[in-house]
């Protein structure tokens, strides 16, 4: 016997499964478990949905942010000078996109959230 052979023994060794009175128990056990799995599962979809729609979101923010804001160089480079306006301009471009991507993710993922949780609580009792 290897040694992966013995720690797989020993963690089952304080193994003891639940005695099962009846099929019935056993059958109203596992519905209540399936119906944890399948509830896990749409919260599995629920964010990743609201993950996809927030990172389009950001990349089209950021997309608008950097065009306009790569229109206005030329403004910003006339308004710093020569010295601070060869790459000042370029600064506040990057930073101006990375501020509209994380401002359109995270805004997206707080109202889809708050969204996803008045749909939650409006939902009927029975699912």
């Amino acid at each position: 016997m290897n040694e992966e052979d013995q720690k797989i023994r020993e963690m089952l060794a304080g193994f003891r499964p639940e005695a099962v009175k009846s099929e019935v128990d056993f059958m109203a056990s596992l519905q209540q478990k399936m119906d944890t799995v399948d509830t896990v599962r749409e919260f599995c979809r629920a964010e990743r949905r609201r993950n996809s729609r927030a990172i389009i979101i950001a990349a089209i923010a950021g997309v608008l942010t950097g065009a306009g804001l790569t229109f206005a160089t030329p403004y910003l480079t006339a308004l710093f000078g020569e010295v601070l306006g060869a790459i000042l301009p370029w600064v506040i471009v990057a930073l101006g996109v990375l501020a509209a991507i994380f401002a359109g993710y995270f805004l997206t993922i707080l109202l889809s959230s708050a969204s996803d949780s008045k749909q939650v609580a409006t939902a009927p009792a029975g699912r």
